[in-house]
């Protein structure tokens, strides 16, 4: 028979080696829905990471997994990329960033494209980078491991670009992945 407990506050003792802590005990599980659970992240500063310059989407490496703890948890997972589009001959430059489930499925869960137009002509010689976000919220309804890797790649062969991950010989791209109990 289950039993509940009301009460408004908690705390923790005022002194003693735990001082203002609430334990939980191992082999015990609190659960709150709507709190973070665990929180994984991986930054890339490695310059041209990735270098494509083939059609959108192309699998980068850049790639983190989390293991859920419940299947009704969820997954909020975010990409902050250092984009960097450079040569071609087309004075547009446009290539495409994308989230991708479990590496090994075509499933794209998110993305965008980000580009460039001169309108001086001039193409070739001048590079552009920005800051791109991505975020997506996953229900993976599984307690396996789940990877989320990033796919980048020209919007079209029209526009003969490289698509770089931290270009331009600097950068600081990360994914962050949080588990969020439900």
């Amino acid at each position: 028979m289950a039993s509940e407990l009301t009460v408004q506050t908690l705390r923790g003792p005022t002194s003693g080696t735990n001082t203002d802590t609430v334990l939980i005990p191992s082999g015990q599980t609190l659960h709150a829905p709507g709190h973070v659970i665990q929180v994984v992240s991986l930054e890339n500063t490695t310059a041209d990471s990735a270098v494509v310059s083939a059609d959108y989407p192309v699998a980068s490496g850049f790639k983190l997994s989390i293991t859920p703890s419940s299947t009704t948890s969820k997954i909020l997972v975010a990409f902050t990329i250092d984009a960097w589009l450079d040569q071609g001959s087309n004075v547009n430059k446009i290539g495409k960033y994308g989230i991708r489930l479990n590496s090994q499925s075509n499933t794209i869960v998110s993305h965008k494209r980000y580009g460039a137009n001169f309108n001086n002509g001039t193409a070739g010689s001048l590079d552009v980078g920005a800051s791109l976000t991505m975020t997506y919220l996953d229900s993976p309804n599984s307690t396996s491991a789940q990877e989320y890797e990033l796919v980048l790649g020209r919007w079209s062969y029209i526009y003969d670009n490289n698509v770089k991950i931290n270009g331009g010989g600097f950068g600081h791209s990360n994914i962050t992945l949080m588990e969020i109990a439900q």
